[in-house]
C-alpha cells in the first residue's frame, strides 16, 4: 500500500548576509515518488526596516523553481505568490510569522505540492516520479531589495532555508495498478508565472494579460503591486475590474467578470474569511471550485486572456497559473 513519508531532510540553502541577490541550488532526492517539498526559511534580523522598505517574509525568496533534467521547470513561481497559493490551499496563515517588527528570528514556510487536492494527504494522483529524472533540482533566488543595507531597509544577519521532502513509497505493482505500466494514468501539476509593469490607464477592458493555453487550469492567482516603493508592496484595487475572456475555435465565452473588490470577497468566502488580511493585493480564480477546471486544451496563444481596467499607472501585475496535465494529454 502506498504510504506518505514525512521525515526526509533534503538539505539547506544558506543565503547568509549579502547585499546582492543570490541563486542557490539543492539536489532533491530521486529514489521515490514525491508529493510535497516544504521550504522552511529562518531569517535572523539585524536591523528592522522602515516604510517603504519594511520586510514581508514571503518575499525573502524572489523566485522558486523545481527543475527536472536541467531545464524543464515543473514549478516556477515567486515566493510571495506561492505563499498566497499556500494559504488558500491549506486555509491557514500560520505558514508565516508576519511582518518583521523586531530584531529577532522569524520563520516563513513555502510548500510545493503536487496534488489535485493539496489538503488530502492520500491524494496520490499527481505525484512527481523523481526516480525517472537524471537530475532534479530546487533553485531559489533571494530578493536583493530585502537584504540590502541602507535607506531604511531591513538588514538580515542570516537567511537559511531548510528543505523537507515528503515522499511516497510504492512498489512497481502498486504503481502499475494506479497509473498503468507506462505511467500514462498519472496527472501532472505545473505552475508558471509572469510579471509586467502597468504604465498606462485602461478602460473598456483594454488592458490584457495572456493566459497560457494547453492545460486544464486549476487556479489563476492575480496579484498587483505598487512599483513606486522599493519593495513593490502588494496593494488591492490597482486593477479595478477584470474579466477572463475566451475567444477562438472553442467559442467565445467570459469565464469570470467582476470588480476587484467583489472578487476579493468571493475569494475570501471560498477559502476563509479569517485569511483576508493575509491575502493582500491578490485574488484567485479557483477554476476547480467554480467550474471543475478551465479546459484550455486545444486553444492557441491569445485565445484566453485576462482583460482589465485600471487608473493607477505606477503598478505591476503578477500572474501565477496552476495547471493540470490530464492523463492521455
Amino acid at each position: 500500500m502506498a504510504t506518505l513519508t514525512y521525515s526526509t531532510q533534503a538539505g539547506t540553502l544558506a543565503f547568509g548576509a549579502n547585499t546582492a541577490a543570490q541563486t542557490l541550488t539543492l539536489a532533491i532526492p530521486r529514489s521515490r515518488w514525491i508529493r510535497r517539498i516544504r521550504m522552511i526559511g529562518e531569517a535572523v534580523v539585524a536591523t528592522v526596516g522602515t516604510s517603504p522598505n519594511a520586510l514581508t517574509l514571503p518575499r525573502l525568496l524572489a523566485n522558486i523553481s523545481l527543475k527536472a533534467d536541467g531545464n524543464t521547470s515543473i514549478f516556477d513561481v515567486s515566493g510571495e505568490d506561492l505563499y498566497q497559493i499556500n494559504i488558500r490551499d491549506y486555509k491557514t496563515s500560520t505558514l508565516s510569522d508576519g511582518t518583521i517588527s523586531a530584531q529577532t528570528t522569524y520563520r516563513q514556510e513555502w510548500v510545493l505540492d503536487s496534488a489535485l487536492e493539496p489538503k488530502n494527504d492520500q491524494d496520490f494522483r499527481a505525484l512527481i516520479p523523481a526516480f525517472s529524472f537524471n537530475t532534479f533540482d530546487l533553485v531559489c533566488n533571494s530578493n536583493t531589495t530585502l537584504v540590502a543595507a541602507g535607506n531604511g531597509d531591513t538588514v538580515l544577519t542570516s537567511f537559511t532555508v531548510y528543505v523537507v521532502v515528503e515522499e511516497v513509497h510504492m512498489d512497481s505493482n502498486e504503481a502499475a495498478s494506479m497509473y498503468g505500466s507506462d505511467l500514462k494514468g498519472l496527472y501532472k501539476i505545473l505552475i508558471n508565472h509572469k510579471d509586467a509593469a502597468i504604465a498606462v490607464a485602461n478602460s473598456g477592458y483594454t488592458g490584457e494579460i495572456d493566459v497560457q493555453p494547453g492545460y486544464v487550469i486549476s487556479k489563476l492567482l492575480l496579484r498587483t503591486s505598487d512599483t513606486t516603493t522599493l519593495t513593490a508592496v502588494s496593494v488591492d484595487d490597482l486593477i479595478t475590474s477584470y474579466k477572463i475572456d475566451q475567444t477562438g475555435l472553442k467559442g467565445n465565452f467570459v469565464w469570470d467578470e467582476q470588480r476587484w473588490r467583489d472578487s476579493k470577497k468571493q475569494d475570501t468566502m471560498q477559502h476563509s474569511m479569517y485569511l483576508e488580511s493575509a491575502m493582500l493585493g491578490s485574488i484567485v480564480y479557483d477554476a476547480i471550485s467554480s467550474v471543475g477546471g478551465l479546459d484550455a486544451r486545444g486553444m492557441k496563444q491569445g485565445d484566453l486572456k485576462i482583460k482589465y481596467n485600471n487608473t493607477d499607472t505606477s503598478c505591476a501585475y503578477h500572474l501565477t497559473q496552476v495547471n493540470i496535465v490530464v492523463p492521455g494529454n
